[in-house]
């Protein structure tokens, strides 16, 4: 019985248009680990491409924090302004990572499928139940 077809193996090539069709639908072939290998080799190039940057600016962040430590006093207005200088020295020291790892990504996916736009995939299917 193992050597008995199912009736479900594709015997032809699927037509143009079904081709057309299921790529409208956003049933394509897609590899996850183009763009992973992609996002993972460009983000350690450009670490290490940047890592004097990196250092240099995290180095200024923490020299600024411990000389203006004793002048620092607890209050709502302070931390806010302190939490604010944090996330613009952060974006400053990882912003360039975070964009060559999210064009890295963009561009891997662009490459396999190109550009698909379809709510298909993501809408809901009330009669499924």
């Amino acid at each position: 019985m193992a050597e008995e077809s199912s009736g479900q193996e594709k015997t032809e090539e699927p037509t143009s248009q079904r081709l057309k069709e299921a790529r409208e639908k956003g049933d394509v072939a897609k590899s996850m680990e183009i763009p992973s290998a992609a996002v993972l080799l460009l983000g350690l190039m450009t670490m290490y491409l940047l890592s004097g940057y990196m250092i240099s600016t995290f180095e200024e962040m923490t020299r600024h924090y411990l000389a203006n430590s004793s002048q620092l006093t607890v209050s709502t207005d302070t931390t806010i302004s302190l939490f604010k200088g944090s996330m613009i020295y952060s974006a400053i020291l990882l912003g360039p990572l975070m964009l060559a790892v999210m064009v890295a990504g963009l561009a891997a996916n662009y490459a396999q499928i190109g550009v698909i736009f379809t709510a298909e995939k993501i809408t809901p299917d009330i009669q499924e139940n």
